[in-house]
């Protein structure tokens, strides 16, 4: 138990300390801006810090299974409000300390693969589910696992 707060404390703390953490009106007022592109991802979205606190959670949960950069994100976020924005022609996923369109995921996924081969101590095994799913990176299972 003391090994899990050590390890969940800093990390808790550092993606509040990086994380712009905004209150539901001014999430409002981004989600309802024209300035919203779901080519060119959410304004202030920090994905490479967002991957490095999806990096560390996997770290500590079960490396056996299959899951996919999107689900790992829902895990550890927590499951995201879908919102439509008026005018818009996509939706936002808004989870608690931040909100992400598509493209964002695709930023996350490729912070996140280029974290693991970086690190080299884990590796992001897609072999036992390439045949089986076909789609956006960010939703194609991998196991994580040790590097032998």
């Amino acid at each position: 138990m003391e090994l899990i707060l050590i390890v969940l404390l800093p990390i808790l703390v550092l993606g509040m300390l990086i994380m712009d953490r905004k209150t539901d009106t001014e999430r409002g007022k981004l989600l309802d801006t024209e300035d919203l592109d779901y080519h060119s991802g959410t304004p202030g979205v920090d994905h490479a810090a967002i991957a490095l606190q999806l990096y560390n959670w996997l770290k500590v949960r079960n490396n056996r299974h299959a899951i996919s950069t999107h689900h790992a994100l829902d895990k550890a976020f927590g499951r995201p409000r879908i919102e439509y924005p008026e005018g818009g022609t996509g939706y936002v996923m808004v989870y608690a300390d931040f909100s992400l369109v598509d493209y964002d995921l695709l930023k996350i996924d490729d912070a996140l693969m280029d974290l693991i081969e970086r690190e080299n101590e884990y590796v992001a095994d897609f072999s036992q589910c390439e045949d089986m799913f076909k789609g956006e990176t960010y939703d194609i299972p991998f196991v994580f696992r040790k590097n032998h």
